[in-house]
């Protein structure tokens, strides 16, 4: 019966030790993931090239258009448009693009 307890001992604080061990396993694979998914935003952020994610055109336009990220108007002031052909202010799409290398309207790679 001594015998019994003992091995019984043993093998429950194997169970939790193996638990332990699987759970911890199981968080850092969790942590290298999410890692590897912020890998194009680390090291001092997302720096796309101007020239390839916007325009340089300006044109002003008698319909007023919606900047969809900040939802004003940008009908008198400068439009940048992506090579999706959605546009936006300066300002915004530079602000999105250093937390997505994305549009925000169609998801298109910049």
């Amino acid at each position: 019966s001594v015998i019994m307890l003992g091995q019984l001992a043993f093998a429950s604080t194997a169970l939790g030790l193996f638990t332990f061990v699987a759970i911890g396993v199981m968080v850092y694979m969790n942590y290298q993931q999410q890692q590897q998914e912020q890998q194009p935003y680390r090291a001092g952020g997302f720096r796309a090239p101007r020239r390839r994610i916007i325009s340089d055109d300006w044109r002003k336009e008698k319909e007023s258009a919606l900047c969809s990220i900040c939802q004003d108007e940008i009908s008198e002031m400068r439009r940048y448009t992506l090579s999706c052909k959605h546009s936006f202010h300066e300002e915004c799409i530079m602000a999105w693009a250093q937390k997505k290398p994305e549009c925000p309207n169609c998801r298109k790679a910049l």
